[in-house]
């Protein structure tokens, strides 16, 4: 999540507990009597204490979502959506549509308004594209490329993949398959040593 800071603004960051362990601190802070001592840890946005996103969204824009269609890969209709923004790439509970057999989410186009659905198999991809590029240990210019290691979200295995820079950002092709490279998220590259860069997927 550090990874579009300035080394400059990484030094003059500190993180107090760092070192320490949570089921300490939650403990300590029982002690200590703070009032965030028993509250249930947020698993979801921690602005949106009713974890529905959509309506937050429709809220802060003055105006409802609108619908579109679910598309399968070849552009066929399948039927009405509730608007883009209660989906997301990998979906497969809560669509709100029946096909006979297990659907996954896998491409939101906000322009057309449509959500296409797909098997688990078109969720994985080995090649996407990255911009809004952040370096932490040196800068590569267009035509360098480099071997390196790419999470696509914070929870996943780092992956081993080629890095191909442009003029626009990188294009990126990895070793093993991905599931649910989702445009929109960061992908953050490492070496051995650490960061080496991020960007955000197109």
């Amino acid at each position: 999540m550090l990874w579009r800071l300035s080394q400059e603004e990484l030094a003059m960051l500190y993180f107090p507990l760092a070192d320490d362990v949570k089921t300490e601190v939650k403990q300590l802070s029982k002690e200590m009597e703070l009032p965030s001592a028993e509250l249930k840890e947020s698993q979801e946005i921690c602005f949106i204490p009713s974890n529905d996103h959509a309506a937050y969204i429709e809220e802060y824009m003055g105006k409802k979502i609108p619908s579109g269609n679910f598309v399968d890969k070849e552009g066929r209709v399948l039927g009405k959506h509730k608007g883009v923004v209660r989906y997301t790439i990998g979906q497969r509970k809560g669509l709100g549509i029946s096909l006979g057999k297990h659907a996954f989410v896998t491409k939101i186009d906000p322009e057309a308004g449509t959500v296409t659905l797909g098997d688990e198999c078109d969720l994985f991809l080995r090649e996407f594209d990255i911009d809004d590029l952040v370096f932490q240990k040196r800068e590569y210019g267009a035509g360098e490329s480099e071997r390196m290691y790419v999470k696509i979200r914070y929870a996943a295995q780092p992956v081993l993949c080629t890095v191909k820079f442009n003029e626009n950002g990188a294009h990126v092709i990895l070793d093993e398959p991905a599931r649910a490279v989702t445009p929109g998220q960061s992908a953050v590259f490492y070496d051995e040593q650490g960061v080496v860069l991020g960007g955000f997927i197109l």
